[in-house]
């Protein structure tokens, strides 16, 4: 059985992970769209 903590812990990087889920899907179709410049798409990877 886990721990509480490690439970706990999990529990936040899903509530994280969800509330950056807009962000990273923007930066993703940034970084993917080959019509800006390359400049443009590798500061949307960092």
């Amino acid at each position: 059985m886990a721990k509480k903590s490690a439970i706990e812990k999990n529990n936040r990087r899903i509530k994280m992970a969800a509330s950056q889920r807009n962000k990273r899907a923007e930066l993703r179709a940034v970084a993917r769209d080959k019509t800006l410049p390359a400049e443009e798409r590798f500061a949307a990877t960092m």
